[in-house]
């Protein structure tokens, strides 16, 4: 992290003079449909079974084994499989999942929060993304979409 002084710096050429310090981190970007494809990929290299348009329905433990109960989301079909270890990958419905298939109903994992998206035409050259707070805590993202 740096700090930038934007009256000297290519970045703040299209703020009004009111932002006069800004910090600067790295971060990432990436496509996230071929991250899932790659990982999964390599994890068929390493042994796994790669289950697409298959869904959890239920998890209980016996003793040191998770019994899974699965769900072909095309055909309706089930069946069960032993697992050693069940990670929850399920983003923002983390909750929804332990609640609906692993029977834990007083969960509170996450704080959910609602935000827009607004993609409009480009207005500057610099690649970099702004951060804006607001007096009442809330914060805007400006992020540069690709080229456009």
């Amino acid at each position: 992290t740096k700090t930038l002084d934007m009256a000297n710096d290519p970045a703040g050429k299209p703020l009004k003079p009111l932002f006069r310090k800004a910090f600067e981190y790295s971060d990432g970007w990436v496509n996230d449909a071929r991250l899932v494809a790659l990982n999964a990929r390599d994890a068929a290299d390493r042994g796994a079974t790669i289950r697409t348009r298959t869904k959890v329905v239920g998890a209980r433990r016996e003793g040191e084994l998770w019994t899974v109960r699965l769900e072909n989301t095309q055909t309706g079909d089930t069946e069960e499989v032993k697992a050693r270890l069940l990670v929850n990958a399920a983003g923002p419905w983390v909750d929804h999942v332990l609640s609906a298939t692993v029977g834990l109903n007083d969960v509170h994992n996450v704080r959910l929060v609602q935000g827009s998206h607004i993609v409009i035409s480009k207005k500057f050259d610099d690649p970099r993304a702004y951060f804006f707070q607001n007096k009442d805590g809330r914060i805007i993202f400006a992020i540069p979409y690709e080229d456009e």
